[in-house]
């Protein structure tokens, strides 16, 4: 993970895609330590129940409570 602890909410993204890496930079300015990011084409996905294939190909997102939510869901 690239966050440095912990957070309660998790972003699985694809930071070989131009465009992922743009939005979550500009969201990672925006939330500071609030939010967690995983690069998945960098790091293995550390969710059991979210393979590396999957992650890249769609965003993901590990809620407070634990639900993995994907796609637009995700991003609400």
């Amino acid at each position: 993970m690239t966050a440095k602890t912990q957070s309660p909410l998790t972003v699985y993204y694809d930071g070989a895609c131009p465009v992922c890496r743009r939005e979550i930079g500009f969201y990672e300015k925006r939330t500071g330590g609030e939010v967690s990011y995983c690069n998945v084409a960098l790091e293995a996905c550390p969710a059991p129940d979210l393979d590396r294939e999957a992650a890249l190909r769609r965003f993901h997102v590990r809620l407070p409570d634990g639900a993995l939510v994907s796609g637009a869901a995700a991003f609400l």
